[in-house]
């Protein structure tokens, strides 16, 4: 991931890359046919192993507003503190569109599953006054937005001592005026 985020679409080379994992050129065009093929194995792992962990066990408790703060709190901490993340982000939402129109398909996939893993997490508590579909969804561009941010002004994200603040109030406006009376 680092050769993509570090280089870009154009200058992320397949020597470029070998060069950065260690391996000959020819190792890595034994194993990947295309740099588009490479891309999005290497995606598909990191989300793969980051997602798990995104929505472990602790973002299915019976409250939807706590599984919205863990959730929020969770990514928001990995874009400040884990260069891996960090990487796999930059290259997902900055260096994957450039790739190829299946890079956008793969993506649109990976975010279908993010909005259908969080509104399941949202499902899980009482009933909300705005429909879980349209948090889910809104919950989904927001967390673009925050990589993006993460790429292009990291010092635009909520800082430590006001990150619990922060996500309690990013928690009250997706969930609207609160929960229903139901």
């Amino acid at each position: 991931m680092g050769a993509f985020e570090e280089h870009g679409w154009r200058g992320a080379t397949f020597d470029v890359i070998a060069r950065a994992a260690g391996l000959s050129r020819g190792a890595l065009n034994h194993h990947f046919a295309s740099k588009s093929e490479l891309l999005s194995e290497a995606l598909q792992f990191g989300w793969s192993e980051f997602g798990d962990k995104l929505f472990a066990d602790d973002t299915t408790s019976a409250s939807a507003a706590e599984n919205l703060r863990v959730l929020l709190r969770r990514y928001i901490e990995w874009l400040q503190d884990d260069p891996k993340f960090r990487a796999l982000v930059s290259t997902t939402v900055i260096v994957a569109p450039q790739a190829s129109s299946s890079g956008n398909a793969e993506k649109s996939d990976a975010l279908t599953t993010w909005k259908n893993q969080i509104e399941k997490c949202l499902s899980l508590g009482e009933p909300l006054a705005v429909p879980r579909d349209r948090i889910a969804r809104n919950v989904v561009v927001f967390l673009q937005g925050l990589a993006v941010t993460a790429i292009t002004n990291p010092e635009d994200l909520p800082s430590r001592s006001e990150l619990v603040v922060t996500v309690d109030y990013l928690v009250h406006g997706f969930l609207g005026s609160g929960l229903t009376s139901q």
